[in-house]
């Protein structure tokens, strides 16, 4: 990409993403000068310089907690010796923080140009040492691919415009797309190089394994935690033992599959992924390999200390303490109240069965991305190359359920604590309901969901 496009697109995606800023400069200037009120002009310049001033003065708090090499030299030196096989030779801070993330920060450290280097609790915790250098190596490989400062700047804009989407005054997607679809082959190449630095410290079988583990936990940690969280904040609660329960958790081979089946289905890309999708990486990287490698854990000395620092990160500890692993899995579940509530709704069904049996039908005759826009209205709102799968999901976590609720209420148990979409009928055979609704949903034939609506009671549901 030409050097002239670089800054064209930088400027265009800093303009959209900071509208009251271009006012301020751009338009004030103009209108003082039509109206000759030149006086008017000092408060929104004011604003520009002082906003200015304290962006420059202000030093950002870097996220996380510090990791001392007095406290982790495994964990030290395995980030060392990545950083000098890579040719990494700035001063380098390592810092823990609470989510299944991993990012290198440039800031300063005893006013010496340097880095801080971001690592994920869930990575270091989960993985294993070879998927955690590679992990390292990809976030180290970065500097080497930003030395070209203004295609730094580009792909800064580009994620401040992404991040501008969630404001109230945001730039029209008709606008957006475009700079971000012109600026995502250079993003993602940065990605696929980083891959392929990596691949030179821990070979292939580890890169592809830390990619293939690391999306793993991004769908774990993105479903279990923030359902309890809701559900324990109700309470005035909050989980101490996230970790340990998601330890748990990924031991299970009910939730794993479901984790790994939900990965396994091709997600649309859209233009504001500023990461190629997992398997177009893993298929750059070569042949994935037969089985996973022997994995041998990086041994951490301050373990117990630094995931109680990620927790504080995370919740209010002024809440009272729960342990996960010790509650009834039932009580994390949210309530299904609200779905029995939308699916009567969504289908103008006066009793829950026949609302059921609605949905089973626009499984079957194809209407069922109708019933999702009805779900949830803010369907209309997503990215027109996700709304398909979007909806998709919708309905089949809506249908599946209400459905599991029904079943359970004619006496299925689950089989996993956690997952409630997978049961045992009174037989003693495991039925993937959340499983089956997609098959379903995805091939028009519903003869192997209709017997479960026609087992489920719904004695004392809302209607």
């Amino acid at each position: 990409m030409s050097r002239l496009r670089q800054v064209l697109l930088t400027l265009c995606m800093l303009a959209l993403a900071h509208p009251f800023l271009v006012v301020a400069v751009v338009a004030a200037p103009l209108a003082a000068a039509v109206w000759d009120g030149w006086a008017f002009l000092a408060p929104p310049l004011a604003w520009v310089v002082f906003g200015a001033l304290g962006a420059l003065l202000a030093r950002p708090e870097l996220p996380g907690a510090p990791i001392l090499p007095a406290d982790e030299p495994e964990l030290a030196a395995l980030v060392s010796r990545t950083a000098e096989r890579l040719g990494f030779q700035a001063p380098l801070a390592i810092r823990v923080v609470p989510v299944v993330d991993a990012s290198l920060l440039a800031t300063k450290l005893r006013g010496t140009p340097a880095y801080a280097l971001l690592l994920g609790w869930p990575l270091v915790r989960h993985l294993d040492e070879a998927e955690l250098t590679a992990v390292i190596a990809h976030e180290l490989a970065h500097r080497t691919h930003f030395d070209d400062r203004w295609t730094l700047r580009m792909l800064s804009a580009r994620e401040g415009l992404i991040a501008s989407a969630g404001n109230l005054v945001h730039a029209p997607a008709f606008l957006a797309r475009p700079l971000l679809a012109a600026t995502q082959p250079t993003a993602w190449a940065l990605e696929l190089g980083a891959d392929q630095d990596a691949v030179q410290i821990t070979g292939v079988a580890a890169a592809q394994q830390a990619l293939l583990h690391t999306d793993r936990l991004i769908e774990a940690y993105e479903s279990l935690p923030v359902t309890w969280e809701d559900v324990l904040r109700e309470r005035d609660q909050y989980p101490v033992d996230v970790f340990a329960a998601m330890a748990d958790a990924l031991q299970d081979p009910v939730f794993v599959a479901r984790l790994d089946a939900t990965n396994a289905r091709p997600f649309p890309v859209d233009v504001s992924d500023s990461h190629p999708p997992v398997a177009e990486r893993l298929a750059a990287l070569g042949e994935l390999p037969a089985s996973d490698p022997e994995r041998r854990p990086i041994r951490l000395r301050t373990a117990d200390t630094l995931e109680r620092r990620c927790v504080e990160m995370l919740y209010d500890t002024d809440l009272t303490a729960v342990h996960v692993l010790e509650l009834d899995p039932d009580e994390l579940a949210a309530p299904v109240d609200e779905l029995v509530s939308l699916l009567l709704t969504a289908t103008s069904e006066h009793d829950v069965p026949s609302a059921l049996r609605a949905g089973v039908a626009a499984l079957a005759d194809g209407t069922w991305a109708d019933l999702a826009g009805r779900l949830e209205v803010g369907l209309r709102d997503a990215a027109p190359s996700q709304r398909h799968e979007a909806a998709r999901m919708i309905v089949s976590s809506c249908v599946a359920q209400v459905l599991v609720e029904g079943l359970r209420a004619s006496g299925w148990e689950r089989t996993s604590r956690w997952t409630r979409v997978a049961l045992r009928s009174p037989d003693g055979s495991e039925v993937r309901v959340l499983e089956l609704v997609q098959q379903a949903l995805d091939s028009g034939d519903v003869s192997q969901v209709e017997p479960l609506v026609a087992a489920a009671s719904f004695a004392g549901t809302p209607s």
